[in-house]
C-alpha cells in the first residue's frame, strides 16, 4: 500500500537494464521500452495508482520531496560553467543534495549557460563562503540566459518537483553597473511593497524583469536568506515554480563598470514557512505585464491583462501578503 507501489517501475527499469547488460536488447530497444514504461506510469499515476514521488510525468519523473529547495548542505561537485573552469569537463554547474526526497534520495541542480558567458572569476562560481548562499560571477556589461535543471542524484533523470521556491538576493547598482534579472515560467513571484526594483515584462523572452535602482556597496550584502534587514529584503525576489524539473534565469550587468554576483538560494523571508516576520509583500502570479510607476518607498503596480483582477489581503501572526490575480 501507499508509496510501496511506486518502486515497481524502478525495478522494471534496473530489469530491463540487467537485460541490456546481458547483450539481449539493443541500446534502440532499450530506449523504445523506457519511453512505455513511462508513459504507463503517467498513466497509473492520473488514476492514483501510482505514488506521486516516482510516477513518470512529462519532462521527467515527478518526484516527492521532504521540505524546499536548501542549499544548506549542498556542495558544488563540478564547475565548469560556460566552460570556463576551473574544472574541465562538462560546461555547467552542479550543486549536490539540494533537495531530499521522501524516499531518503536527494536531487541535484545543475545549472548551463545557454548562450555566451563571461566571467570575471570563474572560481567564484558555486559556494559564497560567508553565508548560505550560491553565486554565479559575471563581468558587467554582459547578460547571459541560465537553464537551471533538477536532477535525480541517483539517476541523474529530470526531477519534477510539485512546488518549491528560488530567490535572488542583493539587487543593487554601482556607479556605472546596473543589475538585472529576467525571470520565466514561474507560477508567481514575491516581493515587499517597499521594493526598490523596477518590475516591468520582457519582450524577447516572455518573461518578466526585475532591475535595480538602489545604490549599495558590499558591506551591506545579507548572510542568510533568513535573516534579512527591511533594505535587504527590498532587494529580493522570491519566485515559486511548480510541477516543473527545469526554469529559465536571465542575469545580466548593464553598464561598464566593475563585475557583480548573482547570489541566489532557496526560500527567503518573504515567503516564511511558519515564523512571523512582520513584512509586507505582494505576491504576482502567472507572468503578467507589469508597470512599475514608482521606486521608492512603495511600489505600484499595473497588470495588462483583460481579465478582472481581484486583490485579497490576509493578515495572520504579524505577516501581512497582498496577493494579486
Amino acid at each position: 500500500g501507499g508509496c510501496r507501489r511506486g518502486s515497481r517501475f524502478r525495478v522494471g527499469r534496473q530489469i530491463l537494464a540487467l537485460i541490456l547488460s546481458l547483450g539481449t536488447l539493443s541500446s534502440s530497444g532499450y530506449t523504445s521500452l523506457m519511453a512505455c514504461l513511462r508513459g504507463y506510469a503517467a498513466l497509473f499515476y492520473s488514476f492514483g495508482l501510482l505514488c506521486p514521488s516516482t510516477a513518470a510525468v512529462a519532462g521527467g519523473t515527478l518526484q516527492k520531496i521532504s521540505g524546499d529547495l536548501d542549499f544548506m548542505h549542498s556542495s558544488v561537485t563540478h564547475s565548469n560553467l560556460g566552460g570556463l573552469g576551473p574544472d574541465a569537463g562538462p560546461d555547467y554547474l552542479l550543486f549536490t543534495k539540494v533537495m531530499r526526497t521522501v524516499e531518503g534520495g536527494f536531487i541535484d541542480l545543475r545549472v548551463t549557460a545557454l548562450n555566451d558567458y563571461s566571467a570575471a572569476v570563474p572560481k567564484r562560481n558555486g559556494v559564497k563562503p560567508d553565508g548560505d548562499f550560491r553565486v554565479i560571477n559575471m563581468r558587467s556589461g554582459t547578460s547571459t540566459d541560465f537553464e537551471f535543471s533538477l536532477l535525480n542524484s541517483q539517476t541523474g533523470e529530470p526531477a519534477v518537483i510539485d512546488r518549491f521556491h528560488f530567490s535572488v538576493f542583493d539587487f543593487d547598482t554601482g556607479k556605472r553597473e546596473v543589475e538585472f534579472v529576467i525571470a520565466s515560467n514561474f507560477s508567481e513571484y514575491v516581493v515587499p511593497n517597499y521594493t526598490t526594483l523596477v518590475i516591468a515584462s520582457d519582450k524577447r523572452t516572455g518573461g518578466t524583469q526585475f532591475t535595480a535602482t538602489a545604490r549599495a556597496d558590499g558591506n551591506d550584502n545579507p548572510t542568510l536568506p533568513g535573516k534579512l534587514t527591511k533594505e535587504q529584503m527590498a532587494r529580493t525576489v522570491t519566485f515559486l515554480y511548480e510541477k516543473t524539473s527545469t526554469f529559465h534565469i536571465t542575469y545580466g550587468i548593464a553598464g561598464k563598470g566593475s563585475p557583480r554576483n548573482m547570489l541566489f538560494s532557496g526560500r527567503s523571508m518573504l515567503v516564511p514557512s511558519s515564523e512571523p516576520t512582520n513584512v509586507s509583500t505582494t505576491t504576482t502570479t502567472a507572468n503578467p505585464t507589469i508597470t512599475t510607476t514608482s521606486t521608492t518607498a512603495t511600489s505600484t503596480t499595473t497588470s495588462s491583462t483583460t481579465t478582472t483582477m481581484t486583490t485579497t489581503t490576509t493578515t495572520t501572526a504579524n505577516t501581512t501578503t497582498t496577493t494579486t490575480t
